[in-house]
């Protein structure tokens, strides 16, 4: 039903850009880029469990896909290895839980 949706707000923008109506065409293309969120967020909540199995919400997902987009790939596992490590510390290591979390959250805002 969201496909045709947005195929059809698709041939709506052609036919605006057809008709050079600019303001219009830039509304149905806010429409089509925030149907493709909203699309991509559901899918998320489908798919993302938080603590204890639960589903996240959906302002949640929205947020944390907003803050996606600050971070490279290459980021995103260093981030990863600085959690585990952190894990393990946590787990393992003689030193304060206090000093691992701050130095974990040093190194990943860092």
């Amino acid at each position: 039903m969201l496909a045709k949706s947005i195929e059809t707000s698709g041939f709506d923008l052609i036919d605006r850009i057809g008709e050079r109506k600019v303001k219009s065409a830039l509304d149905i293309l806010t429409t089509i880029l925030r149907q493709e969120e909203e699309h991509d967020n559901k899918y998320l909540i489908e798919h993302l469990t938080g603590a204890e199995g639960k589903k996240l919400p959906y302002f949640a997902v929205a947020k944390l896909r907003a803050q996606s987009h600050n971070f490279s790939v290459g980021e995103l596992v260093k981030i990863f290895n600085h959690l585990i490590e952190a894990d393990i510390a946590l787990e393992s290591s003689s030193h304060p839980p206090e000093g691992i979390m701050e130095d974990l959250v040093i190194r990943l805002v860092g």
